[in-house]
């Protein structure tokens, strides 16, 4: 109403912020996941994944209350302590064996990806956050990642979001951050071209995407 210009629509980042949208998704490759509160469908769950399940709040951020939980014995004891430290449904995801090589941060702007790292889990951590001990890495761009943003793209774009990061590990979309995608300043410090810089770029695409929706609005 002031002028102002405003990237990423409120309305979309209150829906794609809590990882129950990312759950509801079926077309985006991610674990396999399960929404609940329920703690007998959670250790059912649990039963069925070799690796174990790792248990997040629905609407945490930075890693806080995210669990690792290796047996299905455990897994009633887990949610429980994790309803009462954020109280709301549990997403059950599978624990991806890939998560041991670290997780992929990628920056996405309108579809296309104009930058990203990898997060190392601190020793003795299965957390990547950089919040919890993680640290940033060089990584590359392959084709599996240009697969979940193929995917993911339609459903960005449908709630409004122009700029978000994308957790990545192996093959699998874990997470979609549209509040707070930090870290691009540790994927410019890996870039090793002369063209224009992340911010630049981003700049550039989000001003094409803002002049074509006035055109056609026109």
């Amino acid at each position: 109403a002031r002028g102002v210009r405003v990237v990423n629509d409120p309305t979309g980042i209150a829906l794609t912020r809590s990882k129950t949208w990312l759950a509801s998704l079926m077309d985006v490759p991610r674990p396999r996941t399960l929404v609940t509160t329920d703690t007998d469908a959670a250790t059912a769950f649990a039963e069925k994944q070799p690796h174990g399940v790792v248990l997040k709040p629905a609407n945490g951020s930075g890693g806080r209350g995210v669990q690792l939980v290796r047996s299905p014995h455990k897994v009633k004891r887990a949610m429980v302590d994790v309803m009462i430290a954020h109280p709301g449904p549990v997403v059950v995801q599978n624990y991806l064996p890939e998560a041991d090589d670290g997780e992929k941060r990628l920056f996405w702007v309108d579809g296309q990806i104009v930058g990203g790292y990898l997060r190392q889990r601190a020793p003795g951590s299965f957390l990547h956050n950089l919040q919890r001990g993680g640290q940033p890495q060089p990584t590359e761009v392959l084709d599996t990642d240009r697969a979940i943003v193929s995917a993911i793209t339609p459903h960005l774009r449908k709630a409004g979001i122009v700029l978000a990061g994308l957790d990545i590990i192996g093959s699998a979309l874990v997470e979609c951050n549209t509040l707070n995608p930090g870290g691009i300043h540790y994927a410019e410090s890996f870039r090793n071209t002369d063209g224009p810089t992340i911010a630049e770029e981003t700049l550039q695409i989000i001003t094409r995407t803002w002049n074509t929706a006035e055109a056609i609005h026109a």
